[in-house]
């Protein structure tokens, strides 16, 4: 994963229709600009949903996916 101005990237991945992948993600920090602390982010945050964009391609076209998901916090093993 790399970090662009504007967020976090993954690598393009070719996927079907109606195929689906799962990615985690590390909890971060509060930014720079923010007055709280990283247990006030976090708890703040615990149960809002990831936005992400995702960026589709196919046959010459490109199109962008604003998309909300639920946040599942699973515990490691």
């Amino acid at each position: 994963m790399r970090r662009s101005s504007a967020g976090r990237t993954v690598a393009p991945q070719h996927l079907a229709v109606g195929e689906w992948t799962r990615y985690g993600l590390v909890p971060t920090s509060p930014p720079l600009w923010s007055a709280s602390n990283t247990d006030d982010w976090r708890r703040d945050y615990a149960n809002e949903p990831v936005r992400l964009s995702i960026t589709a391609r196919s046959k010459g076209s490109e199109w962008i996916v604003p998309l909300e998901v639920p946040v599942t916090i699973e515990s490691g093993s």
